[in-house]
């Protein structure tokens, strides 16, 4: 028997799924909640890095070379973190906008 319940994400499949999880026996060892959070890649640096011209967003959050595409997202990080970036993220979101409101203003 293979441990869970398979979905199918189908409208005509909630039924079945709500009568199949209504019948398994849940415990708190059978409980895994996991996430992913795609962090690093983008570099970004300030001006007067020794790594500008291997960076992909300036120092404004702004896609080096474009005008108007911005990122502020855990593709900036310089490497994966143990944890959430959640509000490391909305940090750094808020970081930015300042700067785009400063630039586009």
């Amino acid at each position: 028997m293979k441990p869970g319940i398979e979905l199918d994400l189908n409208p005509g499949e909630i039924e079945k799924f709500e009568n199949s999880f209504r019948d398994y026996p849940l415990r708190i060892e059978d409980l895994l909640i996991g996430t992913a959070h795609p962090q690093g890649g983008n570099i970004i640096t300030g001006d007067n890095s020794k790594h500008k011209n291997k960076r992909v967003l300036n120092s404004s959050y702004c896609v080096e070379g474009l005008d108007n595409v911005y990122v502020a997202d855990a593709s900036v990080f310089p490497e994966s973190m143990r944890l959430n970036p959640q509000w490391t993220i909305l940090a750094m979101s808020s970081m930015a906008a300042k700067k785009i409101l400063e630039r586009h203003n």
